[in-house]
């Protein structure tokens, strides 16, 4: 007898257990359908977003361009078009040489910020010829201009009149920043 009802309370508990998978199944699936609906909006919202960053940006660019131009310049030799005014910034494009570029501001550390193909970067002052109106900026900007950190500095001629800057890097290597605004290292005798 208490086999028989242990059987009978055994199989309503496995009856009420296969219930509550189902149930569980049925509500997974539900969840799943509404996780999905979710990422679709948040995609579409993500665009949406990207959209009016990009509207933003531009707005911006115009008022930049009617508020902030300096002059017009031009590139002196093949030009890194960067997104931050960094030695490594992130190169936008390569901007040919002899190319009209729009100044908007100096912005200190030797570089310009720059308009260039309906797009907003920086360059270094080495990359643009310097017109009167930039040395007029430069000269009467209160950025302050952050050193270069290196333990080690040295001026000296390479001929003629033209003077390098020598840095020494934190493991001693010694290098100068040429014309396109990189890092040139020096061989060791």
């Amino acid at each position: 007898m208490k086999n028989i009802l242990f059987l009978i309370l055994l199989c309503l508990g496995l009856n009420g257990f296969s219930q509550e998978c189902e149930e569980l199944k049925t509500q997974l699936t539900k969840l799943n359908k509404h996780k999905e609906v979710l990422e679709k909006d948040l995609a579409e919202t993500n665009s949406k977003v990207k959209e009016i960053e990009l509207r933003i940006e531009q707005i911006g660019l115009q008022s930049i361009n009617a508020n902030k131009f300096v002059c017009n310049s031009t590139t002196t030799t093949i030009s890194r078009f960067k997104s931050t005014p960094e030695l490594n910034g992130q190169v936008i494009e390569l901007i040919p040489k002899k190319k009209v570029v729009k100044v908007l501001e100096y912005v200190g550390d030797s570089y310009w910020k720059i308009s260039y193909n309906d797009q907003i970067g920086y360059l270094n002052d080495v990359l643009i010829k310097e017109t009167s109106e930039m040395v007029l900026v430069k000269k009467t900007s209160k950025r302050q201009v952050k050193p270069f950190k290196t333990k080690n500095t040295k001026s000296y001629s390479t001929g003629g009149s033209s003077y390098r800057t020598i840095h020494t890097g934190p493991r001693g290597g010694r290098y100068y920043i040429n014309s396109n605004g990189n890092k040139t290292y020096i061989k060791r005798k």
